[in-house]
């Protein structure tokens, strides 16, 4: 068991690993991840943009995938919690009435 060049017992491999593991983490900046739910949006092309603008700009949320057929685009969106609910509302309104969105509550981030 070596460190640094040295040969160290197991309570001395120990010490010096978690010392390290010590600093690094007491250095690590911290950040607030928000909890999120997934929306599931079925769109017509013309309201795409409108859409991925909204996630981004309303509800600050993100684009975990998007697929793509002969007559429809299918979103999937992660919202923080406290406004997926509005924003499903809001993704109905904006696109009057023609998108149909969804909490996906099978696949939501914890």
């Amino acid at each position: 068991r070596y460190f640094g060049g040295v040969k160290l017992g197991t309570g001395g491999l120990s010490r010096a690993f978690g010392g390290a593991a010590r600093a690094l983490l007491s250095s690590a900046p911290l950040r607030t991840v928000p909890v999120t739910e997934n929306i599931v949006i079925s769109s017509p092309f013309d309201c795409v943009g409108t859409i991925l603008h909204l996630t981004k700009q309303y509800a600050g949320g993100a684009v975990v995938s998007q697929e793509y057929s002969d007559v429809a685009v299918r979103l999937v969106v992660a919202i923080p919690r406290s406004q997926a609910e509005t924003f499903v509302a809001y993704i109905t309104e904006k696109s009057g009435g023609r998108a149909v969105a969804f909490l996906n509550q099978s696949s939501s981030h914890r």
